[in-house]
């Protein structure tokens, strides 16, 4: 189901590779091609991360750089669905100079992952291409139930609202918009939820839950933008839509 992407030590790593201040400053395909080498698909997104997680290096102790990568965005095969390479990059430890600087520090760990995304088909921008934080990460063993729902979900958007199913009921719970933040085109918080149907951005869905199931059916949470959603599906069929629009940390 899932594409699989190894490589092989000798092909990733390349000594030496990328500074600290390469890292961001470069172009991303030519980031990723200093630190990967060729890749199927031109790199077009990079950039260091966890660095706001960890407390300043002690001078003359080792600084670990740990870059995130992302392929262009290609077919992933899945019907309706984009897939994107990620790259988890961890550079070799390695010790400023006096001024601060760190040296050429070649790779010493590269971590693939192929990421999904619900293709875009409102014609506002191109069907697979997005940021890398709007791609959906999934496991074997969740991914024809989880690219099932999404297909679902999508039917019953593109569906509504002369054609909605007649078994659908929802809820909405507009947080945001009750705090004074409207969503886009809106003069107030959002109560039908309908509405929130329409609003919510399949395509940018990047994280799901199993929930717990219940007599009612099976449950999935999706969370995408400044919503969440919580599917209940059952028989082929999507049942309820429980939507709610609130402040989240970074995920």
């Amino acid at each position: 189901m899932l594409i699989s992407i190894m490589l092989a030590a000798s092909a990733a790593v390349q000594a030496p590779t990328v500074t600290v201040e390469q890292v961001a400053t470069l172009p991303p395909a030519e980031l990723g091609q200093r630190i990967l080498g060729s890749t199927r698909l031109p790199i077009v997104e990079a950039f260091r991360y966890q660095e706001h997680l960890e407390p300043p290096t002690p001078r003359g102790k080792p600084t670990v750089i740990r870059v995130v990568l992302y392929e262009q965005a290609s077919d992933s095969g899945e019907e309706g669905f984009c897939q994107k390479v990620r790259y988890m990059v961890r550079l070799k430890p390695a010790i400023a100079d006096a001024n601060g600087h760190l040296p050429l520090a070649p790779t010493a760990l590269v971590t693939p992952s192929t990421l999904y995304r619900w293709k875009t088909t409102d014609g506002s921008g191109p069907a697979c291409e997005g940021e890398g934080h709007d791609f959906l990460s999934v496991s074997d063993s969740d991914a024809k139930a989880v690219f099932a729902v999404i297909r679902l979900l999508a039917k019953v958007q593109n569906d509504a609202p002369d054609h909605l199913p007649p078994q659908l009921t929802g809820t909405v719970d507009d947080e945001e918009g009750r705090d004074g933040f409207y969503a886009a085109g809106e003069a107030g918080p959002i109560t039908d939820w309908r509405t929130a149907l329409s609003d919510f951005p399949v395509s940018k869905i990047r994280a799901h839950r199993r929930g717990e199931p219940t007599n009612l059916g099976l449950n999935w949470s999706f969370r995408a933008g400044e919503w969440t959603v919580d599917v209940t599906y059952a028989v082929g069929r999507i049942t309820h839509l429980s939507f709610r629009r609130f402040e989240q940390g970074p995920s």
